[in-house]
Formats: C-alpha cells, sequence, structure tokens
C-alpha cells in the first residue's frame, strides 16, 4: 500500500471496512432470522394457553398506572403511539392477543384496581420485593 497516493490508500481502507460491515450486518441478519424462526415456534406453541406471569404483571402494572394518570386515555394513546409495534402491548389493541384479559382486568376484575379506587396505595417492603397496601 505504500506504493499508492494517500487519497487511494484512504479509499482502500474506506471499501475494506465498508465490505467489514457489511459481512457483519448480514451475519447479524442471518442470526436474527434465525432466532425469530425460534421465537415464532415458541409463540405457536403459547398461542392457546394464558398470559405469561410477566405478561399479566405488565398489565396490572399499566391498569394501576392507568388508574391514577390524570388523563388515562391519553396515556394509553402515548403507549399505543411508541410501543405499537411492541408484541407486548398487543393487549391494548382492539382484537389483539389477551385483549380479552385486559378488559377484565380493566373492568375491574382486580384486586389491586379496587384497592386504587378505595384510596389505598401500594408500600414497597425495605428489600423492595414486596410490599404492602396502606
Amino acid at each position: 500500500m505504500f506504493y499508492f497516493p494517500p487519497s487511494e490508500r484512504e479509499e482502500i481502507a474506506r471499501k475494506k471496512k465498508r465490505r467489514r460491515m457489511e459481512v457483519g450486518r448480514e451475519e447479524r441478519l442471518r442470526a436474527l432470522a434465525v432466532e425469530a424462526e425460534e421465537g415464532g415456534e415458541k409463540e405457536e406453541e403459547e398461542e392457546g394457553t394464558e398470559p405469561s406471569s410477566t405478561q399479566l404483571l405488565l398489565m396490572h402494572k399499566l391498569h394501576l398506572t392507568l388508574l391514577t394518570s390524570p388523563d388515562p386515555s391519553l396515556l394509553e394513546i402515548r403507549i399505543l403511539a411508541n410501543h405499537g409495534t411492541d408484541p407486548r402491548f398487543s393487549f391494548l389493541r382492539k382484537g389483539g392477543k389477551w385483549s380479552d384479559v385486559w378488559e377484565g382486568i380493566r373492568r375491574g376484575e382486580d384486586k389491586a384496581a379496587e384497592e386504587v379506587r378505595e384510596g389505598r396505595r401500594w408500600v414497597l417492603g425495605e428489600g423492595r420485593v414486596g410490599g404492602v397496601w396502606e
């Protein structure tokens, strides 16, 4: 490379770097495709079951947040706008996955919602693991 003028050396270095980046990108895309196929198989298996505990926890937390929000409908719209493509929030869409469970939580079939309506609030414990209603 010492016999090339500086401009050509820079161009050769840029081409090498671009080639390495393209190869890395292709490898990442292949890995994502394999991961998506495996994840798709898992979702198909879980399709008929109830929401997972983490999904239910997200629903309950969102419900409590909406209950305490000054404008719950605006907050729900903002969440859909910002996280509409996130499958964890598909329950917010009409006919989405687990939307029936979400409607049940919103109708008040949730103990935590009753506590908030009564004016009580959840206080975390010392280890911030558990808590109590006060």
